[in-house]
């Protein structure tokens, strides 16, 4: 199997517009299972998403795509003597495969707000067609990519609003496209490029800052509220 993404999905990370200056990254489990392939169709959209904002976590790709078709390519001779691989000579290699795939290397057209990955799926932040919950305070959008069986969601929380303490049934990731969420628990913030992740019974809470509403996409969103009413909510948004 070639190291690398041959599946043909419809997002690019490459030639993105500038970055942000991310602080908050994916974990290397995410970066690995992108790198070499083998992640689902949510968690590659997801890894896409963030790649699109933190040049710092593209390195870490390109890095472990070279390692791996280096290592392949040992696999295929398995009598000759290792070499230091060229890093410039793999990724022209890797970027001509992918082209020969037919995959597209051009730019995907975007808005300024949403990465190119999710602009292909639902156009301008904008226009988004949002499910709108709880008096219009949560609104959200299922795309058509689960992971782990659990749909992938763009979130919209409302600015000033917060989210109630809460832990989580599996493995939580959130990627912050607009605005800032506060971590109640923690008291991290989270803004545009930065990710948060959440294990099992991992517990805590969010609220939004003041000034912008908060836009995210949510991998594996499966919460337990902290309170009857909470729980309520969840369960109603279909969170739980």
């Amino acid at each position: 199997m070639r190291f690398g993404r041959v599946r043909g999905l419809p997002w690019t990370y490459r030639k993105a517009r500038p970055v942000t200056g991310s602080r908050h990254h994916l974990p290397d489990e995410l970066l690995l299972a992108f790198a070499s392939g083998t992640g689902d169709a949510g968690e590659e959209l997801f890894v896409a998403t963030h790649l699109t904002l933190c040049s710092r976590c593209r390195d870490e790709v390109e890095t472990l795509e070279v390692i791996g078709g280096a290592l392949l390519a040992a696999d295929d001779d398995p009598g000759s003597e290792p070499v230091a691989p060229d890093p410039f000579l793999c990724v022209q290699e890797r970027h001509r495969h992918e082209a020969d795939m037919g995959l597209d290397l051009q730019p995907i057209e975007s808005d300024g707000v949403l990465p190119s990955a999710l602009f292909k799926l639902v156009g301008p932040a904008k226009d988004i067609a949002w499910t709108k919950k709880l008096c219009g305070r949560i609104c959200y959008v299922e795309l058509p990519f689960t992971h782990a069986g659990i749909p992938m969601r763009v979130v919209l929380f409302r600015q000033g609003q917060q989210v109630p303490m809460h832990s989580h049934r599996s493995q939580e990731s959130i990627a912050y496209l607009t605005g800032s969420a506060i971590d109640l628990d923690t008291g991290v913030t989270y803004r545009r490029g930065d990710v948060s992740s959440h294990g099992p019974g991992e517990s805590h809470g969010l609220e939004i800052d003041r000034g912008e509403d908060c836009i995210a996409l949510a991998m594996s969103m499966r919460v337990i509220g902290h309170s009857l009413m909470s729980r309520l909510a969840f369960r109603l948004l279909g969170w739980s």
